[in-house]
C-alpha cells in the first residue's frame, strides 16, 4: 500500500517555446516506501490505523494523547464523521467530515481522513489536518479543515505552505491530466508568498490563474502578470505555462 506520505507530484512548466523544467517535487523514498506506519499528508493517502476504528472516541470523553485527532462520536453517542482533538485530557470536536463522507483513523493520528476506500490510491479520500498541531513524517502534506490552504509537516509540526483560494485543498489521482497529484490545490497552483522548491526556470499559474509565478529563494514570486487573460497550462506535445 502506497502511503499519504509523498509530496506534491507535479511539473513545473517553462514559458511556451521552452524546454519542460521537472519540478522537485517528486516523493521521496521514505515518503513513498509501501506499508509506512504513521500519518502522512503529502500526496496519495495514508495507512488506515485498522487497531482505532472509528467510533471509539467520543466527544468530551477521556484521551491519554495531547494534539492527535481520532475519528469518533458527537456528545449523543450515535456514531458520526466528526473529528476529535486530545487537549487537556477531553476529547473535542473540531471538525466533521465534508456531507456523508466517513471519518478514517491514521496511524500516528496526526490527520484523520474523510470519504475514500482506503484502497491506498493518488486520490482516494482527502486527508486534513490542524496547523501547528504536532506531525509524524518531515515534508508531508495535508489539507487544512477548510480546505483553504496546503499543510506541510515541517519541523514536527503542520505549518501553512501553500494558499489555494479561490480553489481548494484536495487529494488529486494521477494521471487526471493536471500538473499535480496528492494533496494539493484543485488546480495545482500557488499562491504569491507560498512555500516553494520547484526547479530553477520553472514556471506554474498562481491559484488565481490571474499570473505566471516562479519560486525564489524557496518563495513563489511573481514571474509575469496576465490580465486580462488567464494563465494556463498549453496542450502542446511538450506542455508549458502561457498566458492566454
Amino acid at each position: 500500500m502506497r502511503t499519504n506520505r509523498q509530496r506534491l507530484a507535479c511539473l513545473a512548466y517553462a514559458i511556451a517555446g521552452s524546454a519542460v523544467a521537472v519540478c522537485s517535487c517528486s516523493p521521496t523514498a521514505a515518503q513513498s516506501s509501501a506499508g509506512q506506519s504513521g500519518n502522512g499528508g503529502g500526496g496519495g493517502s495514508g495507512t488506515i490505523d485498522s487497531g482505532t476504528p472509528a467510533g471509539v472516541s467520543q466527544e468530551g470523553g477521556t484521551c491519554a494523547t495531547a494534539n492527535t485527532l481520532r475519528c469518533g462520536l458527537d456528545v449523543t453517542g450515535r456514531a458520526s464523521n466528526a473529528v476529535l482533538l486530545c487537549s487537556g485530557a477531553i476529547f473535542s470536536k473540531v471538525f466533521q467530515c465534508p456531507g456523508l463522507e466517513a471519518c478514517a483513523n491514521i496511524q500516528g493520528h496526526d490527520q484523520v481522513r474523510c470519504g475514500g476506500s482506503g484502497s491506498g490510491a493518488s486520490g482516494d479520500g482527502t486527508y486534513f489536518a490542524a496547523t501547528d498541531l504536532p506531525c509524524v513524517t518531515e515534508g508531508a502534506q495535508s489539507c487544512s479543515f477548510d480546505q483553504t490552504t496546503v499543510l506541510r509537516c515541517s519541523k514536527g509540526s503542520w505549518a501553512t505552505a501553500v494558499h489555494c483560494a479561490p480553489s481548494a485543498c484536495q487529494n488529486l489521482p494521477i494521471g487526471d491530466g493536471t500538473s499535480c497529484s496528492g494533496t494539493w490545490c484543485a488546480n495545482c497552483g500557488y499562491t504569491m508568498g507560498d512555500m516553494c522548491d520547484f526547479s530553477a526556470g520553472g514556471v506554474l499559474c498562481s491559484t488565481d490563474l490571474g499570473a505566471i509565478v516562479q519560486c525564489t529563494d524557496g518563495q513563489v514570486t511573481l514571474y509575469e502578470t496576465c490580465s486580462p487573460k488567464t494563465c494556463a497550462r498549453t496542450s502542446a506535445a511538450v506542455p508549458s505555462i502561457a498566458c492566454m
